[in-house]
């Protein structure tokens, strides 16, 4: 039933947290700061929570991993990264709504939060 109603805006947000996800690594080995290293690698190891957990809808289907990797950008500064960061939870908070599915909705506003929260944290060391 998960698949079937919401199948379109799950894959969207498959295709978009791992495109972003492989785009912050870059940023997040670079290590000028320690504090916003490790709010970046926080933000990162939540959406790779958040893959793994939805990645068991889809079987890893490889579709999804070109599609990402068509958008994934490698962000060159923490303030790129916080900017994006941004923008990806605003994209996931629109998704939410489109998703019918209760269950879905809780889990994916409980990474949404974890998300917010380690970008929140991530903003208070940026120059």
């Amino acid at each position: 039933m998960i698949l079937t109603q919401n199948k379109n805006e799950l894959i969207e947000i498959m295709v978009r947290v791992r495109a972003h996800y492989d785009s912050c690594l870059a940023v997040i080995n670079k290590r000028f700061n320690e504090n916003i290293a490790r709010s970046a690698l926080k933000f990162a190891k939540v959406e790779k929570s958040m893959l793994s957990k939805l990645e068991v809808f889809f079987d890893n289907d490889e579709s999804i991993k070109e599609a990402s990797d068509k958008q994934k950008v490698n962000f060159k500064t923490y303030p790129e990264m916080y900017e994006n960061n941004i923008r990806l939870i605003e994209f996931l908070k629109l998704k939410i709504k489109e998703i019918k599915h209760e269950e879905v909705c809780t889990l994916l506003s409980y990474w949404v939060a974890a998300l917010q929260m380690e970008n929140d944290d991530m903003k208070k060391y940026l120059p």
